[in-house]
């Protein structure tokens, strides 16, 4: 079973990570992102789950650290596996679940089948991924909005190993912004971004 110590004053109490509490979990309010294919929302889905699984000392069901084979005779084990393998499927698009749905699911395979829809084709998605990213135009959007799209953007990339650091997103943001903000650019250049 797994659980965390906690001591206050002398004495000491264990928080036990059973399947009763998983199951009460609304896994919404951890995760509020729902995983599509089409936009991909990946990168903040897989850093919700991942601070998930770290929180609640979870990472051996998704990392393979502890083998389900192995664990067949632990009953409560199997049984917060079974909670965990929900989380995903509440939290992706009906055409993803019916893409990763297998007979027995367990963390680990779910997890894997999911993380390798977005992260296989790596060479063809870095392509398509730098190509819109150092095309991006302001346009029509909000300083906030291309802001934050040029950002996630570089995170996906860094996804499919092409860290963008941050001259060269600062290059890439003056480059496309709308020419009416041409004298913003100039100020902008004197900073770096966080």
């Amino acid at each position: 079973m797994v659980g965390s110590t906690s001591s206050f004053g002398n004495s000491t109490t264990v928080i036990a990570f059973t399947s009763d509490r998983h199951n009460g979990l609304p896994i919404k309010d951890h995760v509020p992102v729902i995983l599509e294919l089409d936009p991909p929302s990946y990168n903040a889905w897989r850093t919700y789950f991942a601070l998930l699984f770290c929180s609640y000392r979870l990472i051996e069901h998704v990392d393979r650290s502890v083998y389900i084979r192995d664990m067949k005779g632990d009953d409560e084990w199997l049984a917060v596996d079974a909670c965990i393998v929900k989380w995903p499927f509440l939290t992706i698009s009906r055409g993803l679940f019916d893409m990763v749905n297998c007979r027995d699911p367990s963390t680990h395979a779910i997890w894997t089948r999911l993380c390798d829809l977005f992260l296989d084709n790596q060479l063809q998605r870095h392509v398509f991924l730098q190509g819109e990213f150092f095309t991006m135009q302001q346009n029509d959007l909000t300083i906030d909005e291309y802001c934050t799209k040029l950002k996630v953007l570089s995170y996906e990339l860094c996804d499919v190993n092409m860290v963008i650091n941050d001259s060269v997103l600062l290059t890439n943001l003056l480059r496309g912004l709308h020419p009416d903000l041409g004298q913003s650019a100039a100020n902008l250049s004197l900073t770096t971004p966080s």
